[in-house]
């Protein structure tokens, strides 16, 4: 009678554990859950925060080159008078400047534009074979000639040589006593003309 009441209450034991899921094995290995430490490595990028170590930029005012170490930028070249630094060059350094930043000018009888960083330039008004590029009070304009270049002529009794581009001439000679003639170059009767009139009053 005793050995079945044991066996009994044994059984009963069992089923109540297993329905309470107690787990009598091992539980220590319940899954790695440790190894989570790799969540994406970027040290090996170069990338320490701010810049990409060795990365080349211009500064602000473009006076100077800069590159990435450690994280900050620091001035690799400062760009001398006259050069500015190049974003467009291959690595970025200084470059000379061609012209004045956003100036028009005139350049071999032409009207020309310069970039805003002055590092290139470009045609923006042909000026025909009867112009010239007036580099005066408002620069890079084509206007017509006022006379044929480095042609002699008289005007007004006067003789005069017309400039190289045609935007004007000097006086090479005043015949105020005489007669200007191109075909010559000269004053005709110079001192002369004066002196006839005299004799004959």
């Amino acid at each position: 009678m005793n050995s079945i009441l044991i066996f009994t209450a044994t059984v009963f034991l069992s089923v109540v554990m297993i329905s309470c899921g107690i787990d009598t094995g091992d539980t220590g290995n319940t899954g790695n859950s440790g190894d989570s430490g790799d969540s994406g490595d970027s040290s090996n990028t170069g990338d320490t925060g701010e810049c990409k170590e060795g990365e080349l930029k211009c500064s602000d005012a473009k006076g100077e080159v800069q590159e990435c170490v450690i994280g900050k930028w620091e001035t690799k070249e400062e760009c001398i008078e006259g050069y500015i630094c190049n974003e467009n060059a291959t690595p970025i350094s200084c470059a000379h400047q061609i012209c004045f930043d956003g100036a028009i000018y005139c350049k071999m009888g032409d009207v020309y534009s310069c970039s805003n960083d002055g590092l290139s330039e470009e045609m923006i008004q042909n000026c025909s074979d009867t112009q010239y590029c007036d580099e005066g009070d408002d620069p890079g304009e084509c206007r017509d000639m006022v006379c044929e270049p480095d042609k002699i002529f008289c005007e007004t009794n006067i003789l005069k040589e017309c400039v190289d581009d045609g935007s004007g001439s000097a006086i090479l000679k005043d015949c105020t006593t005489g007669v200007c003639d191109a075909a010559l170059e000269d004053c005709l009767y110079n001192g002369k003309l004066g002196e006839e009139e005299n004799d004959r009053s």
